[in-house]
């Protein structure tokens, strides 16, 4: 008999890395230098992840590495706290800082992880938390392409398969969560609002697929069974490990 997905849920939510990755993002926003809108979106984000990861099959090591990277993906937005805890929209100038974040991102999680970085679940963690952001931004143009991130060709073969569920997870979550003080709610393309309800979870899944599709024609993503396991296990995905 295989792994349930309770199993895979109690092997991701009992490894030291993942608990690592956790207790930064809770730290970072005790003390406030992470806003605690960026810190729950990080948390479901991980945990659509890891509902997509389990239905794609993943093996145990890669799918704790991508609820890692998930938990991860924004840290880097400590170096723009100013700006995304402002309450206002950003300008263009200040929107490109954000853009930087990836980068930071990478950086944090090699730092948090310095002692086992060479290892698989922290190793591809950090790189996932570098790359999530760049393939999907068809505008962003100052990202190296994933083939300049230092990975092996190993992990960039890995990469190509992982690294679209993060960005598809990222997006779903930022388009159906509660918007953030520093962009505007549900809004997607060119203005289209996303509906309340699964007809919402449905149109966000059918846009993220959309985008990260844009980049690579010969990906196998469902938005419609995205959309499906998403609300299939809304429970799951509606805690908060990371509530004060």
């Amino acid at each position: 008999m295989g792994i349930t997905f309770a199993d895979n849920l109690e092997i991701i939510h009992t490894n030291e890395f993942f608990i690592a990755s956790v207790q930064a993002i809770s730290d970072m926003t005790a003390t406030g230098r992470l806003n605690s809108e960026t810190a729950e979106h990080s948390d479901k984000t991980s945990r659509i992840c890891q509902v997509l990861g389990y239905a794609a099959g993943l093996e145990t090591d890669t799918n704790i590495a991508l609820a890692v990277g998930g938990e991860l993906h924004d840290t880097g937005k400590e170096h723009c706290l100013s700006i995304i805890s402002s309450g206002q929209l950003p300008t263009a100038e200040e929107r490109m800082v954000i853009e930087e974040h990836p980068k930071e991102s990478k950086g944090f999680t090699e730092k948090l992880f310095a002692s086992s970085r060479a290892l698989f679940i922290p190793r591809t963690a950090s790189l996932l938390a570098g790359v999530h952001h760049g393939l999907h931004k068809i505008k962003a143009h100052n990202y190296p392409p994933i083939e300049t991130l230092g990975a092996s060709r190993r992990e960039l073969a890995l990469l190509k398969k992982i690294g679209p569920i993060l960005m598809v997870a990222d997006k779903v979550q930022a388009l159906t969560g509660r918007g953030r003080s520093y962009r505007e709610a549900r809004l997607i393309g060119e203005g289209l609002v996303i509906r309340e309800g699964n007809d919402g979870i449905y149109d966000a899944a059918e846009y993220a697929c959309e985008q990260v599709i844009a980049f690579d024609p010969h990906l196998n993503l469902d938005a419609s069974r995205v959309a499906e396991l998403i609300i299939e296990q809304s429970e799951f995905l509606e805690q908060n490990s990371l509530a004060a």
